[in-house]
């Protein structure tokens, strides 16, 4: 059952519709504008905060697309104007909100996945087991599975399995990103024949979060393009540029940056 809440604040090319989507009980922000097919899909980065919307960070990507396409943002269970669940979050309860908010909230496939940093692992995962639904991803600064095996060069604070248990119990999104980036290992090598492009922020992890060995700097970009080889026969372009997704939406419009988190590991790089 979806309940209408009315509308956003609107764009300039249409007003989104904003609605809360049950799902097994607890409700799910979605909001769409503009109209077309396929539709664009945003799967923000984790939540960190209370106070951060991630469907208002993502707002001004919208304005420049819903012109042309019909664009859906969601918040996730325990982020924004979602409901909270009290209980740890598994990458299959990601999943299954994400199926269901778009089922039951009328938005119909295909999707172009538009994913940032760790929301690409939950994009993978959708299109790991919808690959007819998906028709193409868009990973701003996104996490993805080969990220795993870069934990060698990492001091073991900085690893991803050493936060493990307190990603779920005293994060705001409660789900353990090992978890999340642990389970999509067997689709390596395997995905899907879709086109993507990547994006990621020019950063250098060493300077930026002083983590491990400076040889992270080369097996990470092969890394990159390991993934994005299976995905895409395209054309890579390097340059730079400044983080590429939300830093904003927080409920006082202050700009926020989760500091241990793995967001702008990447040089720019885009599939075409």
């Amino acid at each position: 059952m979806a309940q209408t809440i009315g509308p956003d604040q609107p764009t300039p090319a249409a007003s989104a519709e904003a609605q809360m989507v049950d799902v097994d009980g607890h409700s799910l922000y979605l909001s769409c504008a503009g109209t077309g097919s396929p539709a664009v899909v945003y799967v923000h980065g984790l939540t960190q905060g209370d106070d951060h919307v991630p469907h208002r960070a993502t707002e001004p990507i919208r304005e420049l697309l819903a012109d042309d396409f019909r664009v859906c943002l969601y918040d996730r269970r325990n982020s924004g104007d979602s409901d909270t669940v009290d209980a740890v979050q598994t990458p299959a309860d990601m999943l299954h909100d994400m199926e269901s908010v778009l089922s039951k909230g009328g938005v119909e496939p295909p999707y172009i996945l538009m994913a940032a940093s760790f929301g690409g692992l939950v994009a993978y995962d959708f299109l790991n087991h919808h690959p007819d639904q998906v028709s193409g991803l868009v990973l701003l600064d996104a996490i993805i599975p080969d990220e795993l095996s870069l934990d060698q060069y990492l001091p073991p604070e900085a690893t991803f399995q050493y936060f493990s248990e307190d990603d779920k119990c005293c994060t705001t999104e409660r789900v353990s990103g090992f978890d999340l980036i642990n389970g999509p290992q067997q689709y390596i090598g395997n995905e899907p024949d879709v086109p993507m492009i990547f994006l990621g922020a020019a950063l250098d992890p060493r300077v930026d979060y002083d983590w491990g060995d400076t040889r992270i700097r080369r097996p990470l970009p092969r890394a990159s393009a390991t993934f994005r080889g299976p995905l895409h026969a395209g054309r890579t372009q390097v340059g730079g540029c400044g983080p590429l997704h939300g830093t904003g939406g927080s409920r006082s419009d202050r700009p926020s940056r989760a500091g241990r988190r793995r967001h702008g590991l990447h040089p720019l790089t885009a599939t075409i």
